[in-house]
């Protein structure tokens, strides 16, 4: 049974689940006031007419909700993120013949794909960079680009955000994909479908984790940051020794016992569909 009913979650439904249009209708109505009058949108819509129909209320609060509600770079943000999508069209990549041998190689160890949805609703995608089998850029970020679009996709009636389960166990700077790589997924991530994360649990990364963490951390905004959950320590009976999330860009907080949902790692992750024996 999914729970999506806000008695019955424990966390910020709004900020973990679904970002609320209701109470945002006057932005909305600046906001698509913006957009009729934007000759870059229009010029957008006669290049890749799906534009149009994609700006749903659901999707532009979400943008207005990443720029604190300030509709000029509200708009600016989804200018870039249509763009993205009319050139790489995500909800093409596997209908394409050309990415049918790409995609079979990229996906064939598991390493990024939806594992289900969690007891609230929302996809889970994991992340494994354990069974990399690949050094090609442009086929990982195909993958992303299409299990991210998948994600959405999967998403109920109530629910506009997804999961990241990040598996860091055998985590080493020689398996690492590169800095330049890591910012592309980042801002793929943040501007193309911002708002759509979750949360994000990061699952026993080691300590080397934290120099890549301290060189990317300034490519996320603090929103994004309090989403992500650290497990540490021993999970063999679905228990976890710390779960920690960091509150600033600079300061960590890991007193597990105050917070509940992140107390058994199993439940944070929640997956009602199987995850493999290494996640």
């Amino acid at each position: 049974m999914v729970h999506t009913d806000a008695a019955h979650l424990p966390f910020d439904g709004s900020v973990h689940l679904m970002t609320k249009v209701a109470s945002h209708e006057a932005d909305l109505v600046a906001l698509r006031a913006a957009l009729d009058s934007s000759s870059a949108f229009q010029a957008l819509v006669e290049k890749y007419p799906e534009a149009a129909t994609w700006c749903t209320d659901t999707n532009l609060v979400r943008f207005l909700h990443a720029r604190g509600y300030k509709v000029e770079q509200s708009l600016k943000l989804i200018i870039e993120a249509l763009e993205w999508r009319a050139t790489r069209r995500p909800d093409l990549i596997d209908k394409l013949p050309e990415n049918e041998e790409l995609l079979s190689k990229e996906s064939s160890t598991g390493k990024l794909y939806c594992a289900g949805s969690d007891r609230w609703g929302r996809p889970v995608v994991i992340f494994n960079n354990t069974v990399e089998n690949s050094n090609d850029s442009e086929g990982r970020m195909l993958l992303l680009a299409w299990n991210l679009e998948f994600a959405c996709k999967m998403m109920p009636t109530g629910v506009d955000k997804f999961v990241a389960f990040v598996h860091l166990e055998k985590f080493s700077l020689m398996n690492t994909p590169s800095l330049r790589e890591t910012r592309d997924t980042i801002q793929m991530l943040c501007r193309c479908y911002p708002e759509r994360l979750g949360h994000c649990i990061v699952y026993k990364a080691p300590s080397v984790f934290n120099t890549l963490f301290n060189a990317i951390k300034g490519l996320l905004d603090p929103r994004t940051v309090a989403k992500l959950v650290f497990i540490k320590g021993d999970v063999s009976d679905g228990r976890c020794a710390a779960a920690e999330t960091p509150t600033t860009h600079s300061r960590w907080t890991a007193p597990a016992s105050s917070m509940p949902l992140f107390s058994r790692w199993r439940f944070a992750a929640s997956s009602r569909a199987p995850l493999p024996s290494n996640c």
